[in-house]
């Protein structure tokens, strides 16, 4: 089962990311390569990953569409039966600005997504934020629910902020 993976490895080049899954007893369970969409240089697409049933989320916290580093999420859907990853969502939330670095984290657990935001702004000077994304079933498109900042400006929180923050960690079903 797809959503029951313990380990995933992201090899990453300019033309693709390579996937591989591992089940907890270590073997090597699912391998897919993944063409990123056109991303300008220093994009980081697969810089973070999550996983769930039927659906591979990429976060890409130097990606360009929004303002310089501002940062993208994409989400891959898996065909069941031939176990391809098709682009199915890219989340860019209109909130978002230069720098924010959105995508340096991501988080999946059923039909919730979280994303860390490490250089966002709205708290204080690169506090950073987590937006919390929902959808109702497999099929459905995720949409934004929350944007959350911290209470008090601490630097890093909601993503990879060099011991400062914090990193959501996906709950994994037995």
């Amino acid at each position: 089962m797809f959503g029951s993976m313990a380990t995933i490895r992201v090899a990453r080049h300019a033309a693709a990311c390579l996937v591989v899954a591992s089940a907890a007893h270590g073997q090597d369970t699912f391998t897919r390569p993944v063409a990123p969409p056109p991303l300008g240089a220093n994009a980081q697409f697969g810089a973070s990953i999550a996983v769930g049933d039927g659906v591979v989320v990429f976060g890409s916290p130097g990606d360009s569409a929004r303002g310089a580093q501002a940062g993208g999420v994409y989400t891959y859907q898996r065909d069941p039966g031939t176990g391809a990853l098709t682009l199915d969502q890219v989340l860019l939330p209109s909130q978002l600005l230069a720098f924010d670095r959105f995508g340096g984290a991501v988080a999946l657990d059923g039909d919730v997504l979280v994303v860390g935001a490490t250089g966002d702004d709205d708290a204080a000077p690169n506090a950073g934020a987590v937006y919390v994304f929902t959808r109702f079933g497999p099929t459905e498109p995720f949409s934004l629910l929350a944007e959350l900042t911290p209470p008090l400006a601490q630097a890093g929180v909601g993503g990879r902020g060099g011991g400062r923050g914090t990193r959501a960690t996906p709950h994994r079903r037995a």
